[in-house]
């Protein structure tokens, strides 16, 4: 069975997400909080947020990857 996350649960990940990016000082602070206790979805956007994070190692352009993510599809109310 293929554990599956329903659109609000994945907005509301975002949400946090993005919620923690903005109250932490660097990426370093930042990826020492972020995990996703499943192997599912939600995890599998854990990995690529941390990788977009090595990547990018800017917490405002995180931030605002985030935001539009959230944006996406008429954003999260």
């Amino acid at each position: 069975m293929i554990n599956t996350m329903t659109d609000t649960q994945f907005k509301a990940m975002v949400k946090m997400c993005l919620t923690m990016a903005e109250h932490c000082k660097d990426t370093k602070d930042f990826k020492k909080i972020l995990s996703f206790p499943d192997n599912g979805y939600g995890m599998a956007f854990v990995v690529m947020l941390s990788r977009l994070v090595d990547g990018v190692n800017d917490m405002e352009k995180i931030c605002q990857t985030l935001r539009d993510i959230m944006m996406l599809e008429g954003g999260i109310q």
